[in-house]
């Protein structure tokens, strides 16, 4: 009978992910692409924003404040789901 010894690793920056299982696995990297995605339209309005503001005649302050708009209304939709999956917390 062959004895093969196992070298322990001090806990390292993804030790976690080592630990999991394969289902945790999937659901972390599920959230991450859900996450990713989430944040891509934002992304891609902050790179039209220059071209938006010249062919609207916007004014940096009035470009400013849409993007301030677009991100408290990004920040408001998260909430708002949050609250419907996992109910209101008191």
């Amino acid at each position: 009978m062959e004895v093969v010894a196992r070298i322990h690793q001090p806990p390292g920056l993804f030790s976690w992910w080592r630990e999991a299982d394969s289902r945790a696995q999937r659901a972390c990297l599920a959230a991450s692409f859900g996450w990713m995605l989430d944040a891509f339209d934002v992304m891609l309005f902050a790179l039209v924003l220059v071209p938006l503001m010249r062919d609207l005649n916007l004014t940096p302050a009035e470009g400013g404040a849409l993007n301030s708009i677009t991100l408290l209304a990004a920040a408001r939709a998260s909430c708002s789901s949050c609250k419907s999956a996992c109910g209101s917390v008191t």
